[in-house]
């Protein structure tokens, strides 16, 4: 193939081969693909990530009372809680830029589930219970990863299906998880009030 002159009549304009283009697309797009599955990864939580988590849920239940959502307080979920589903492995969190974006426990506490729960998908499960966004990361798609990675570490453990509670009031919470395919079973009666019953097929 001839090489093109410039209009001054210089050194040759070698021609870039298509595909050199297509190469470089796929290698920026492996790239990006490996960035974001780095990004969104979780671990369990260790006894030092305590004090962290513990800022996480703090802040949160700030945020959930300015918006009129009684859901946690001082008493649940409290400091014993969280340093007990990291003692037994439960804790998840998801480290994102030096912080702890979101976090979560997996295990098969379900007060109250069997009264109040039209349970579709059998009785091997897990429960994804203090699911948490930090504030700071919030409006991010977070809550929508971390669900996912819980989801994932569940797949894993070889369970069926999951199992959430949520109050009625967390709107997005709600929407949240019928976007993902949980479906409305039921409710249950804790101290805050009527808390609906979601379970979700993984298989």
């Amino acid at each position: 193939m001839p090489y093109k002159q410039d209009v001054t009549g210089s050194s040759p304009v070698i021609p870039i081969k298509p595909l050199i283009i297509v190469k470089g697309f796929f290698a920026f797009m492996l790239c990006f693909l490996l960035l974001v599955w780095v990004i969104y990864m979780i671990r369990k939580a260790v006894l030092s990530d305590l004090k962290n988590i513990f800022d996480v849920y703090l802040k949160a239940i700030e945020k959930l009372r300015s918006l009129g959502i009684d859901q946690w307080d001082e008493i649940y979920p409290d400091f014993e809680t969280i340093k007990n589903d990291i003692e037994r492995g439960e804790m998840y969190i998801m480290p994102l830029n030096g912080h702890i974006a979101a976090c979560g426990a997996i295990n098969k506490e379900n007060d109250g589930y069997d009264e109040g729960g039209k349970w579709k998908f059998g009785e091997n499960y897990r429960v994804i219970h203090r699911l948490c966004v930090n504030v700071d990361f919030q409006s991010m798609g977070i809550g929508k990863k971390m669900l996912q990675c819980l989801e994932d570490e569940i797949k894993k453990m070889k369970f069926d299906s999951v199992r959430i509670d949520v109050l009625p009031s967390n709107k997005r919470a709600i929407e949240m998880y019928k976007n993902y395919g949980y479906i409305d079973v039921g409710q249950v009666e804790y101290r805050k009030g009527i808390f609906r019953l979601y379970e979700k097929n993984l298989k």
